[in-house]
């Protein structure tokens, strides 16, 4: 057993030096094609990653810091309990997992779980369907820009939606509470506001930047197995027998990239159909999955638990999407959209801002009344 354990170790190390001295050849090889390609991760962080995702990251962060998540889990536990069989406090959680982008709920998740507010079981539900796409990416970016439909846009994030609320309704029959218990302490607001808010801004920003790098490794990497001619070998390869299921030909060119890094599939993708674009949204890509796997370091995440939730989650929300098509028509193709894909990549979401308005508010209800008071007086003396 244990030469077996040290062959398989060795085994894996030898994989993994032979393709990091390949990657190293083929970045010295190919050094224009992958400049270019950290010029691309870095225009699309710049244009549509940071401003969708950084806002949402700090808020839901200071939720968490701060109390407030405690605070409204109180209000929504009982729709929690009956819904999802999780505690009210991860219901703010499931809300900003739906509105604030991919690694946002998975971010909030890992924080209550670290400071004692939810046990190993709950949080790994949360992570079975609280990573999502938000509606500043599916409406406005997708929608608007790609396809030049927002109608399109709404209807895919609605699929998306309720793919994820079903997964996570589901995970309660499947995921079985065990007997760990929550070691929190009774108390809510473990610090002030003003520290709150600062450890949230540090905390963000260090996500956003791991988000960003991610983004940016994966284009340059995307566009060196262009330029090496390995992705056109494999999507030659499996084009033939693809064709012959009906699979259009623009959609097999996006396949791949749809698989590694999502923006560039969606890109790709809205030249070939919503189809396509639906299933790299519920799947996320690998640069998303490591996203998520660097917010939850520390944590024995299951990685092939999540890697089949998100598998079902683009098939499901796929499914969803159809069926919503035929009492939603569209005024374009589903299998060859007509969006402009050289448009910029952001556009601000309504839902989004309204989202961020609604938080403030939040925030602002927390507030002790006689904090609030006290300031009004001092600053009319």
């Amino acid at each position: 057993m244990k030469n077996h354990t040290a062959i398989k170790r060795k085994s894996k190390l030898y994989i993994i030096s032979i393709v990091t001295i390949c990657t190293a050849a083929l970045l010295l090889k190919f050094p224009t094609e992958s400049a270019e390609g950290v010029k691309e991760g870095l225009q699309l962080c710049t244009t549509a990653v940071i401003p969708s995702l950084f806002p949402f990251m700090t808020v839901s962060a200071f939720a968490v810091q701060s109390g407030i998540s405690a605070r409204l889990g109180r209000i929504i536990e009982p729709v929690c309990r009956f819904l999802f069989g999780l505690p009210g406090s991860c219901g703010t959680v499931i809300i900003m997992g739906l509105i604030g982008g991919f690694p946002v709920g998975a971010r909030m998740a890992a924080a209550l779980y670290k400071q004692g507010d939810i046990t190993k079981t709950q949080f790994d539900r949360l992570l079975c369907f609280c990573v999502n796409a938000g509606p500043a990416f599916i409406i406005g970016t997708v929608g608007v820009v790609l396809i030049g439909s927002m109608k399109a846009g709404i209807i895919l994030y609605a699929a998306q939606a309720a793919a994820s609320l079903i997964i996570g309704i589901c995970t309660r029959f499947f995921i079985h509470e065990t007997d760990e218990k929550i070691t929190a302490s009774s108390k809510i607001n473990r610090t002030s506001i003003a520290d709150s808010f600062v450890l949230s801004v540090s905390d963000s920003s260090k996500g956003i930047l791991s988000a960003c790098a991610y983004i940016v490794l994966f284009s340059a990497i995307l566009n060196i197995l262009n330029a090496c001619g390995i992705i056109p070998a494999i999507v030659d390869f499996i084009t033939p027998s693809l064709l012959k299921l009906g699979v259009p030909y623009a959609s097999i060119n996006a396949l791949l990239p749809a698989i590694l890094e999502v923006t560039e599939g969606c890109v790709l993708a809205g030249k070939s159909g919503l189809i396509l674009i639906c299933l790299a949204l519920g799947w996320g890509g690998f640069s998303v999955h490591f996203q998520i796997y660097a917010c939850t370091s520390g944590i024995d995440l299951k990685k092939s638990r999540f890697m089949l939730c998100r598998a079902i989650q683009a098939i499901l929300s796929t499914a969803i999407f159809i069926l919503l098509l035929k009492f939603i028509p569209l005024d374009i193709a589903v299998s060859a959209s007509t969006g402009n894909t050289d448009a910029a990549l952001f556009s601000v979401s309504p839902v989004a801002s309204i989202a961020l308005l609604i938080f403030c508010m939040v925030f602002l209800i927390s507030l002790p009344n006689k904090t609030i008071f006290k300031k009004v007086n001092r600053t009319q003396q």
